[in-house]
C-alpha cells in the first residue's frame, strides 16, 4: 500500500502532535512529582521547627519516599538509555 503526499504529510503531523501531547503529559507528571516532594520537604522542615522531637519519626516515615525518588531517577537513567530491539 502506497501513501500519496497529502497522506504522508497528515501522518507526519499526527506524530508531531502526539509527541507534543506526550511531552505535555510528562510535564504534568513532573509537576506532580515536584509538588509532592516539595510538600514533603516543607512538612519535614516545619516538624523540625515546631515539633523537633518528632522530626526523626517523620523523617523515618518519609525515608522510603526519598529513596524511591532516587531509585526512580537511577532506573530512568539506566533503563532509559538502553533502546529496545525491534525484534522483541
Amino acid at each position: 500500500m502506497q501513501f500519496d503526499t497529502p497522506q504522508r504529510n497528515a501522518v507526519a503531523m499526527l506524530f508531531l502532535k502526539l509527541r507534543d501531547h506526550q511531552n505535555t503529559a510528562a510535564e504534568v507528571l513532573w509537576g506532580v512529582w515536584l509538588a509532592l516532594g516539595g510538600f514533603a520537604y516543607v512538612i519535614l522542615s516545619f516538624m523540625g521547627e515546631l515539633l523537633p522531637r518528632y522530626q526523626g519519626k517523620v523523617f523515618t516515615y518519609a525515608q522510603p519516599a526519598f529513596l524511591g525518588e532516587v531509585a526512580i531517577m537511577l532506573w530512568l537513567v539506566i533503563k532509559g538509555a538502553q533502546p529496545r530491539s525491534l525484534r522483541s
